[in-house]
């Protein structure tokens, strides 16, 4: 039985293609650095950043340990440093498509409203659909919740890539209904339902309802769950 000290000292071999691909990684974070300007920019740094780290893991690692490490880093150097900037780059699509979808559909019932871009005229006043009601905030907070279902109710990576892509429509249909009831309680008890305890209320049920969405979808694909009678393996 070896001990942990020689399991410890024990590493993967490093091949050339790793050493190759540590240089080429190295070049081009130096290559970026020469780049006028490039270093005055917070993306231009994380990048350099980013191809640096990358070059390390595969000097003494491997590109094979470089590819598993990618998103993790990626996620440590870029997303986190530069969280609001893409919370507003991404949210005015979400609010835009919610939008168009809750007019339309109140449009289709016969409500007198129209839109501009994302803003709402109903009953001569303007609701403005901002960042905070894009539902952005909500398809972060379902990234982990949408994994833990998808995980659990497929065996195969594919259906569970096409069921975890259904999160953004989920997200973009409950945030349409939420501004489809904002509407139609607007005309019932006036801007109340713009603040306080009916905002909040309405946000749990854009919630909820994704999160409904995202589970009902799992039972209309294939692979959910062990097929009874079969032990849980495929045939």
């Amino acid at each position: 039985v070896q001990s942990f000290k020689t399991i410890s000292r024990q590493r993967l071999p490093v091949t050339i293609y790793g050493k190759a691909a540590a240089w080429l990684l190295l070049a081009s974070g130096i290559g970026l650095m020469l780049l006028p300007g490039i270093m005055q920019k917070p993306a231009g740094i994380n990048l350099v950043l980013l191809l640096f780290f990358l070059a390390g893991i595969c000097w003494f690692y491997g590109w094979q340990s470089a590819g598993w490490m990618f998103m993790p880093i990626f996620i440590f150097i870029f997303v986190i440093p530069l969280r609001e900037q893409l919370l507003l780059f991404f949210s005015y699509p979400l609010r835009l498509s919610s939008t168009a979808i809750s007019v339309w559909l109140l449009q289709l019932f016969g409500v007198e409203v129209s839109s501009y871009l994302t803003t709402i005229q109903v009953g001569g006043q303007d609701i403005a659909i901002t960042d905070a009601c894009s539902g952005i905030q909500q398809l972060e907070a379902m990234l982990l919740v949408a994994y833990l279902l998808v995980q659990s109710g497929h065996r195969r990576f594919a259906w569970k890539m096409v069921h975890y892509l259904f999160l953004l429509p989920a997200i973009i249909f409950s945030n349409a209904m939420r501004i489809i009831l904002i509407v139609l309680l607007y005309n019932a008890v006036g801007e109340s339902v713009l603040v306080g305890a009916w905002h909040i209320g309405l946000g749990y049920f854009q919630l909820v309802l994704a999160l409904t969405l995202i589970y009902g979808t799992g039972l209309f694909l294939p692979e959910s769950g062990p097929q009874p009678g079969n032990n849980g393996k495929s045939p």
